[in-house]
């Protein structure tokens, strides 16, 4: 198993050939979107890259997936990755997975409690609840993904890692959620993929007070602008962008459900670019019901 920084590498400067930038999950060197695919079989010559890819498109439909496309290197683009000692089995067809979000993973999973309940949602092939039940003491995590093969990797993952005990995995949909008798939860997260055409999820954010203890946690995931560091005041986030908008919506006015906590960059690298040609980051909401 290969456990890896989640970054985009290329080769030191001091390197005469100069290999794509990618990024390592597990053995499989994925190229950005944008990269220069000619030198992709230079990458066979690291001993820890078996396979070269290219990610094509970003996540889209109602399974949330990204397109791939083979480069070199073994004929697969399935690998097993290892983050912060848990074993997880990936399909890129299958799955979505971003190892850039390794840190905040590691920054929620040191908020939890102790004898926590947690619901994941959008949890996939199971990354996040099984962190969470392998890396804290938590008392249960429940994750719901619609996709029924990543939740069969997810379940997969569960028995590599000896956490079943403390998981519940559902095969369902997350925007059915008042259809489940879950009862409520000390956190809540959902980490939500970007997409042009991926089904919007407004109604799902709104119900989620509704299975929350008083006083839980929910921390959303959204795209848009802000500046570096950690905010913990919410009127420093100035025109972050329609979908940030959308969740800093929760938290503002004297009759909102939530108390604004904190805003991040997770990771503190642009994904892209906005139509107005600002950088684009993933940011991540803290949120706790009043």
């Amino acid at each position: 198993h290969i456990s890896l920084p989640a970054r985009w590498f290329s080769s030191s400067s001091s390197q005469k050939r100069t290999d794509p930038k990618h990024q390592l999950i597990g053995d499989i060197a994925v190229l950005s979107p944008e990269a220069d695919t000619s030198g992709a079989s230079e990458l066979l010559k690291q001993s820890r890259i078996r396979v070269v890819a290219q990610k094509t498109s970003g996540c889209s439909g109602a399974l949330r997936l990204q397109q791939f496309r083979w480069l070199a290197g073994e004929d697969r683009l399935h690998t097993k990755h290892n983050e912060q000692g848990v074993k997880l089995k990936l399909d890129l067809t299958k799955c979505f997975f971003n190892p850039k979000l390794q840190t905040e993973r590691q920054r929620l999973c040191g908020l939890v409690e102790p004898d926590e309940r947690i619901l994941v949602l959008y949890s996939g092939a199971g990354v996040w609840p099984i962190i969470f039940a392998a890396k804290t003491s938590c008392k249960e995590v429940v994750g719901i993904e619609l996709n029924s093969e990543a939740h069969e990797i997810a379940l997969e993952n569960a028995r590599l890692n000896k956490v079943e005990s403390k998981l519940k995995l559902i095969n369902g949909d997350a925007s059915k959620i008042n259809e489940l008798d879950l009862g409520r939860f000390d956190r809540i997260v959902a980490p939500r993929p970007k997409g042009d055409d991926v089904p919007d999820d407004a109604a799902t954010l709104a119900a989620l007070q509704n299975y929350l203890k008083p006083h839980g946690f929910l921390h959303l995931y959204g795209f848009g602008h802000m500046p570096p560091g950690v905010c913990t005041n919410i009127k420093e986030l100035k025109d972050p962008g329609e979908d940030m908008e959308r969740l800093l919506s929760l938290a503002i006015g004297d009759d909102a459900a939530y108390e604004f906590r904190t805003a991040l960059r997770c990771p503190r690298a642009p994904i892209g670019r906005s139509n107005s040609g600002k950088g684009l980051f993933r940011i991540g909401v803290d949120l706790q019901l009043r």
